[in-house]
């Protein structure tokens, strides 16, 4: 976990001194959505693998939806509300 973290942090230094240059951080923005479409499709080939995942669907899956849901919305508030504190901070500016 600290690890993932530590990879994080060093990534958002290197995009802080990187955010300058438009036509490098497209192509980064780019690529990582294609990497996120095929990391979430072999996460899904590796889930319909897995017989005791999608045996046991029923009854962990009111529990599976739940716990995305809430991650879900709890990104979209996080994201929110750090929109309206940046925007305040830049004096109301959008």
């Amino acid at each position: 976990m600290f690890r993932i973290l530590l990879l994080l942090l060093i990534g958002t230094g290197i995009g802080l001194m990187l955010r300058n240059s438009a036509t490098l951080v497209h192509g980064i923005e780019k690529s990582t959505r294609y990497t996120i479409f095929l990391l979430l499709f072999i996460f899904g080939i590796s889930i319909g693998s897995n017989r005791s995942i999608i045996d046991n669907l029923g009854s962990v899956g009111l529990e599976a939806f739940t716990i995305a849901f809430l991650g879900i919305a709890g990104s979209f508030f996080t994201v929110s509300l750090f929109k309206y504190i940046s925007s305040k901070k830049k004096g109301g500016e959008k």
